[in-house]
């Protein structure tokens, strides 16, 4: 029987957010080395962006689609995202309305799927941005307006139990937002900012509004707010730890569900 590892992510057409994600998907087909690796973005700007550049990425349900006419049967899911918001439920829901053409589809679990993969996200982000008193590190994320969004507070939360008193997290489109993070900086004194994207891929539009030269960007009101500021040009999925805790989610898939590769 074919068998098939399809990871999932929202996708850049940076090609430094590119690299990013392909680290990613290496580290996630070294754990399946049985099955037969192949990629879906979701997001349909991205893929259109691409087109025009002359490569195709399908979206996942054209993937779902290619790989049942080219007669896989078994099939994994590894989503690369970063927790459960609207395109993990989207993914989700795709698989359940086609799983009936396989016989086998699991969708796994995105990166932020419990506490144990959140304090390891933080201590990596301890290890590699923390510890510099005299400069307060700013973990920035996409964010959403809704609950699912809370993910990012829960990491600001981490960062403290593990003992990183310099490191906040912020969000784009959430909570914590720009002036809740300023807050913070002034009220401990900071001169220096160091601005750390908590995204899969560095280079895409939400990486620009925290680190782009434009008026608006994080990095650009920083400085007109009094701070010297550097950031960090890397996406996660250049973190080895952050590749291990997407190997161990689909490891720990696939042994619940009794798959040995």
């Amino acid at each position: 029987m074919k068998q098939a590892l399809l990871v999932v992510s929202c996708g850049t057409s940076a090609l430094t957010g590119r690299t990013d994600i392909a680290l990613v998907e290496k580290a996630l087909a070294s754990e399946a080395p049985g099955r037969d690796f192949f990629r879906a973005f979701t997001s349909p700007e991205i893929r259109e962006e691409l087109a025009r550049q002359g490569e195709w990425v399908p979206s996942a349900a054209e993937a779902l689609d290619e790989l049942e006419h080219r007669g896989y049967r078994d099939l994994l899911i590894q989503p690369a995202q970063l927790f459960c918001g609207s395109e993990y439920g989207r993914l989700a829901e795709q698989a359940e309305r086609l799983a009936a053409r396989f016989d086998r589809l699991i969708v796994g679990r995105p990166l932020l799927s419990d506490h144990g993969n959140l304090l390891a996200l933080a201590e990596a982000l301890f290890r590699r941005h923390g510890g510099d008193k005299r400069c307060a590190s700013v973990f920035f994320g996409h964010g959403s307006p809704t609950l699912d969004g809370m993910v990012y507070p829960a990491l600001q939360t981490a960062l403290r139990l593990i003992g990183c008193e310099d490191g906040f997290v912020g969000t784009q489109a959430g909570w914590p937002g720009y002036e809740e993070v300023l807050r913070q900086l002034i009220a401990g004194g900071y001169q220096a900012v160091k601005l750390v994207p908590v995204l899969l891929a560095a280079g895409g539009p939400v990486f620009q509004e925290m680190a782009g030269d434009g008026p608006g960007s994080w990095k650009t009101r920083l400085k007109e707010a009094g701070f010297s500021v550097c950031a960090a040009t890397q996406g996660l999925g250049t973190l080895p730890e952050v590749q291990q805790i997407f190997r161990t989610q689909l490891r720990r898939m696939m042994m619940q569900e009794g798959i040995r590769e």
